[in-house]
């Protein structure tokens, strides 16, 4: 008999632990799903708001724009770039739009927009679908961009390389001139470098020219020897002594050294093939102008050591607003209307060079730590300046490199291989035009 009453209660037990269980796995069901649908939910936004920033950006670049234009370009440009899934309900009939006139012929438009998202599990306590709401604004009140790029032209960039970052470089500078168009100050200057820069030989009396190399060609006449001075040299500029070459300051204290193409391999002096001369700032509302920037990048050859500093030293300097180069916006201009600066520096190797001796040049096929440490210290100096910079590290197979360019960078720090630069360099056009967007 009490065996009976046992065995039914231990039954008894075993329902109500399972009843128990059943109820108590219900909300942990609902919690994980509910992860799941917050999950997708966010994932959506993210593409809709992706979607939404370029139609804004795309709607504020049209021409005589008013509220009805731009939200008839912003419709048109969601339908055809969003592809959601069937769970998302995009509100589209309530999409709100706002232009404003913000003086001195600037403009802000705002947008938002809200979507539905029908849920999975959240269904299961009563909630069916999430709102999720967007909002971009685009403004023309930034008065422009100063964008310099300082491009490896050294002998590893032969061939399939070189030809590649033409192209991508002519295409960057097609899409900043197409903004130009609808901006008050877009300029672009070109660095090409290898283990030295070329400033031109025009600069040959400038005032921050040290004028202490290059024999004169006997076969000149006497009167020109005497007053030009320049005949061997190509316009090739050497290492600032101490801390100079990483600063854009003192030139009358340390002058930059006019140099003779040459490099040293151990202490014998050989001769390099210097790069094409930089181009200084150049506004692209000028057609000619873009013409001609593209034609000198389409000049560009590969040859030579690398040393990163050269390069990056100058970068700065054509972006700075006095001489050696000052095509730049002064500060005043600079804070008034708000113009952006950015260096987009890119190399396919290590620093093979480092500082020699006190007139200039470098010593080559080495591996340089040293020039590493001042390409870092360079970084932070123009950074301290206000300049933005974002770094191309191309088919680079060196861990130290891609991390030395990777700290470098604080606008994006970019890793293509081989045919994959024209898209890197895309990506970087549309990085710079988003400092047209805020959110």
């Amino acid at each position: 008999m009490l065996g009976n009453v046992t065995r039914k209660f231990i039954r008894s037990e075993k329902g109500t632990a399972g009843l128990l269980f059943g109820l108590a796995a219900i909300p942990i069901v609902v919690l994980a799903g509910g992860v799941v649908d917050y999950t997708f939910a966010e994932n959506e936004r993210e593409k809709l708001q992706a979607a939404l920033d370029a139609g804004t950006l795309a709607a504020m670049h049209t021409d005589e724009l008013d509220e009805q234009q731009a939200r008839e370009v912003l419709l048109r440009y969601l339908k055809a770039n969003y592809s959601g899934s069937g769970r998302v309900k995009v509100d589209f009939d309530h999409l709100e739009v706002s232009l404003e006139n913000t003086g001195a012929g600037s403009r802000r438009l705002s947008v938002s927009l809200e979507a539905q998202v029908k849920t999975a599990f959240l269904g299961l306590i009563g909630l069916n679908e999430m709102n999720i709401e967007i909002q971009a604004e685009a403004k023309n009140s930034v008065g422009g961009l100063e964008v310099v790029m300082v491009l490896d032209n050294t002998g590893s960039m032969r061939g399939r390389k070189i030809r590649e970052l033409k192209r991508a470089a002519s295409e960057l500078v097609d899409t900043l001139a197409e903004m130009a168009e609808k901006a008050a100050w877009i300029k672009v200057g070109l660095v090409p470098y290898t283990s030295y820069v070329n400033v031109g030989r025009d600069k040959w009396h400038a005032w921050w020219l040290r004028q202490s190399c290059c024999r004169r060609s006997d076969w000149l006449p006497v009167w020109f020897r005497r007053h030009d001075g320049r005949s061997s040299w190509e316009g090739v500029v050497g290492i600032r002594p101490g801390s100079y070459d990483i600063l854009d300051e003192g030139y009358r204290r340390a002058p930059v050294p006019a140099i003779e193409s040459r490099y040293y391999l151990g202490r014998r002096l050989y001769r390099t093939t210097p790069p094409l001369p930089i181009v200084p700032l150049t506004d692209l509302r000028d057609r000619a102008n873009v013409d001609d920037l593209r034609g000198q990048i389409n000049r560009m050859w590969a040859s030579g050591w690398t040393y990163i500093p050269a390069g990056l030293a100058w970068g700065w300097r054509v972006l700075s607003d006095h001489e050696p180069y000052a095509e730049a916006a002064d500060e005043e201009t600079r804070n008034m209307k708000n113009i952006r600066r950015v260096v987009v520096l890119m190399t396919d190797g290590a620093n093979t060079c480092r500082r020699y001796g006190n007139r200039g040049y470098v010593q080559c096929a080495v591996r340089s730590t040293e020039a590493d440490r001042r390409t870092l210290r360079l970084c932070e100096n123009i950074r301290e300046e206000g300049i933005s910079i974002i770094s191309v590290a191309y088919d680079v197979q060196q861990p130290r490199i891609r991390d030395l360019m990777s700290e470098c960078a604080d606008m994006g720090y970019f890793e293509p291989q081989t045919g994959e630069l024209e898209k890197t360099f895309k990506e970087i056009a549309e990085r710079i035009t988003k400092l047209y967007l805020s959110h």
